[in-house]
């Protein structure tokens, strides 16, 4: 059940997620922050993506280091501020290779207990950690590195009591060769964002998000395989859809199931996008019927 009707899921699973009160929006991220690396480049293809893992390193500190050992090298501190919203991780080290890492750190000073939404993005992966806590990872969501990123890719709320905290970033860097020029460099894009903007904008959930506070579902973003969602109670009724979806490659499909009898007989508005397609003006949709005549 997600609120009171019944959904059928396929390849991904169903959450509801109620934004919270109110974020803070008097707290603003740290402008300084220290920046360990580079570091010894690490396989970035997304089948290696659960191996990687900075745990160990990122619990046991209490505080920003003076200097960072990771598999044996050790880097000192680099002093960098945040641009609005920007570390320019390729300027500060003069330039990157696929794969490799960077740790950020920044103190967070909070004179009351605060209810905060964080939202960063980067050129390919990254782990946030509060106060030697695990807060959010982009590892196996399968965005990094697909669109310039902006400070509104990937959100995360915590509330967090008054006081010193801790903010650990672990970054790891994309290929060159973006198809945007904007793509082509190694930047942390982060920011304390409004709630409500951020999760309607978040682009990269893990299962079929349902807000009811703002009354939209956000499918999972899984780019090696089709997510479908069955609404049981509605599948024989009359139902009004509005919509907005991107498309950020040259092949692809989106689609709504209607009418929906089981998992083999349904009907479904398609809108095809690939081959010559990505360079058309304008795109074509399809009404078709599955009867489960395979």
């Amino acid at each position: 059940m997600i609120g009171k009707d019944s959904w059928d899921f396929v390849d991904a699973q169903g959450i509801e997620t109620h934004l919270a009160g109110t974020t803070d929006m008097a707290v603003e991220l740290p402008r300084e922050w220290h920046v360990f690396g580079p570091f010894t480049p690490v396989d970035t293809s997304l089948c290696e993506a659960e191996k990687l893992e900075a745990t160990a390193v990122l619990r046991k500190l209490g505080s920003i280091p003076d200097e960072l050992v990771i598999g044996g090298e050790r880097r000192k501190a680099k002093s960098m501020s945040l641009a609005g919203d920007t570390l320019d991780l390729e300027a500060l080290f003069g330039g990157r290779l696929e794969g490799q890492q960077a740790f950020a750190f920044a103190q967070l000073e909070l004179s009351k207990e605060s209810e905060l939404t964080f939202g960063a993005g980067t050129e390919w992966w990254m782990q946030w950690w509060i106060d030697g806590e695990a807060a959010y990872d982009s590892l196996k969501k399968e965005g990094g590195g697909l669109w310039v990123p902006t400070c509104r890719d990937h959100v995360f709320c915590r509330r967090l009591k008054a006081g010193t905290h801790l903010l650990a970033v672990w970054l790891v860097s994309a290929s060159k060769g973006g198809s945007l020029k904007e793509q082509d460099g190694w930047r942390l894009k982060a920011a304390i964002i409004p709630q409500e903007e951020a999760f309607s904008m978040s682009r990269f959930p893990d299962n079929w998000e349902f807000l009811p506070d703002t009354d939209e579902i956000h499918p999972p973003n899984k780019s090696s395989n089709h997510a479908v969602a069955f609404n049981v109670d509605r599948c024989l009724t009359d139902e009004t859809i509005e919509c907005e979806f991107q498309k950020d490659h040259n092949a692809g499909n989106f689609g709504i199931i209607l009418g929906a009898q089981d998992s083999d007989q349904y009907y479904y508005v398609q809108i095809p996008w690939h081959g010559q397609l990505a360079r058309a003006r304008a795109v074509w949709a399809a009404i078709s019927k599955t009867d489960g005549s395979g």
